[in-house]
């Protein structure tokens, strides 16, 4: 009956609204494990970056180490990139930009950190720059670390790396200590 096929019609209607609700939660929920997953990457590159400068400690787990050093290399080449360009807009008499025109170094670089934490007073952002920002001005690293603010008004801010302990003042650290101490940073 006519009554019959519209219950059957009103079912299948909630199905599929039901369906594509749930593929919308999926989608959403995956997207904020991939945050969660480049804010770790971020400030765990930063604390092994700085391990490898400081200390000439590298990670000794193969998968760890092999992931690093692509990062390092893919990091080196968009900058080698860069500097490249940078140099044929000199040749072509344009203005090369960036932070007083000089090309980065990757070395040394300070990348902005997103974890929130206030230790060095600065109020750091909670998620990446341009995202649910729309009463902060996003502020985008440079390929030396010096931070550009969007909009001319805003202050512009040195960003240091969030990890900051004194067990790494010293010249030396074991490989096992740095390890326990990476893992409590993040537990």
């Amino acid at each position: 009956s006519i009554g019959e096929q519209a219950l059957n019609a009103g079912k299948v209607a909630a199905m599929r609204g039901s369906e594509a609700k749930s593929r919308t939660d999926v989608a959403v929920k995956e997207r904020q494990i991939l945050h969660i997953k480049q804010e770790f990457g971020l400030e765990l590159f930063d604390v092994l970056m700085m391990l490898e400068e400081n200390h000439g400690w590298l990670p000794p787990d193969r998968n760890v180490r092999a992931i690093y050093d692509q990062c390092r290399r893919d990091l080196d080449d968009i900058l080698k990139k860069n500097d490249v360009k940078r140099e044929k807009l000199r040749q072509l008499g344009g203005d090369v930009g960036g932070s007083n025109g000089k090309s980065g170094s990757f070395r040394g670089a300070k990348f902005p950190s997103y974890r929130g934490d206030d230790s060095e007073g600065q109020g750091g952002q909670t998620q990446p720059p341009g995202v649910g920002t729309r009463d902060q001005p996003s502020v985008h690293a440079m390929p030396r670390g010096d931070p550009v603010a969007a909009t001319p008004s805003a202050p512009q801010q040195q960003h240091k790396a969030s990890f900051s302990t004194p067990q790494f003042q010293d010249n030396h650290i074991d490989s096992s200590h740095a390890n326990q101490i990476i893992m409590n940073s993040y537990a």
